[in-house]
This record gives structure tokens, C-alpha cells and sequence, in this order.
């Protein structure tokens, strides 16, 4: 079984460029969401920040690779007004019978991260392993690589001692959910 999986929502590049890096420190896999709605310019920012505060979910793809075949899948996402990108929720909605172990990465450019990560713990419905939260200051320092490091040292002990089957007993749970 796969250790870890990369699943992430990027609009600027900077939470595109957070997994990138911790994939290539990981050697893990990573999935992209992606939704067909335009959110450049006034427009899609007002979209934007309406979706997140309202709980409203747009609907996504994601390609690739499937959340029950890890032990632990990072969740990594902007910070939209103090909670985490819509089509993230979309994903967590869509996975998370199946989902495993989580860790949580957030991006941010000034306040909103601890909001966000609370969000997406109530979202999957349990407690991270570990979390990281970059804000902008924090990529144009440079300092973003040490701390990525750091977070991808504490997920892989978090892979390591997760059990081979961390998701296996969700496989009941998962169907369950398809037949409501």
C-alpha cells in the first residue's frame, strides 16, 4: 500500500507550489482539483468568498489517484475567508467515508489559518496528524522550504506508523454512504 497522497486546490499557485514541493521531498503522489467555474477577477473572487461562507459546494474533478489505497492523504488548500477553498470541501464531501489518516496544509496571505484548519478537521470529521499553515510572508522569506521539511518528516513517521490497512475499515462505511 502507498504511504502518502498529495490532494490539493490551487487558484493562485501558491497552494500548487506548497504540494509540489512537499511532493518531491515525499516522492508521494498528488491529485489536483479542479472545478470549471471562473474565479479571476472581481467576479470569481466574489463567487469565491460566497462559497465559503455559505457551505456551498461546486462540483469538481479529480483524477488520478484514490484515497482508500493510502495511509495518509494531506489535504492542502487556500485560505477563502477564514475557511477552506469550496472545491476542497467538494473533495472531503465526495471522500470522507474513505478517507484515512489526514494532515492538513493551508495557505494564506494574513489571517485565516487557524480557522481553516479547524474547518477542515469538523469537515473530515477527525483530528489531523499534523498540520501546516504557510502564509504568504512565510514563501517570499523562503522559509516555506524548512518548514515543508519539517511537516514532511512528521508525515512520514505518521505513514510509517500507520496501520497497512488505514483505510481498509472504511470500505464499509464507504458503500454505506453510496446506497443513502
Amino acid at each position: 500500500m502507498p504511504g502518502v497522497l498529495i490532494v490539493y486546490y490551487s487558484l493562485s499557485g501558491k497552494t500548487r507550489a506548497a504540494a509540489e514541493t512537499l511532493r518531491i521531498s515525499m516522492g508521494a503522489d498528488i491529485v489536483e482539483i479542479r472545478d470549471g467555474r471562473r474565479r479571476r477577477g472581481l467576479r470569481g473572487v466574489l463567487r469565491s468568498v460566497l462559497e465559503s461562507l455559505t457551505g456551498a459546494v461546486p462540483e469538481i474533478e479529480s483524477d488520478g489517484h484514490h484515497p482508500l489505497a493510502y495511509k495518509l492523504v494531506v489535504l492542502a488548500t487556500p485560505v477563502w475567508a477564514a475557511r477552506p477553498a469550496s472545491p476542497m470541501c467538494a473533495y472531503i464531501e465526495r471522500h470522507r467515508a474513505i478517507l484515512p489518516e489526514v494532515a492538513f496544509l493551508c495557505t494564506y496571505g494574513g489571517v485565516g489559518a487557524a480557522a481553516t484548519l479547524a474547518r477542515l478537521e469538523e469537515l473530515v470529521g477527525k483530528a489531523p496528524v499534523t498540520t501546516l499553515s504557510l502564509s504568504d510572508k512565510d514563501r517570499k522569506s523562503g522559509e516555506y522550504r524548512d518548514a515543508i521539511g519539517r511537516f514532511a518528516r512528521r508525515l512520514r513517521g505518521a505513514a510509517k506508523d500507520a496501520a497497512p490497512t488505514g483505510a481498509g475499515g472504511n470500505i464499509q462505511a464507504f458503500f454505506a454512504d453510496r446506497r443513502r
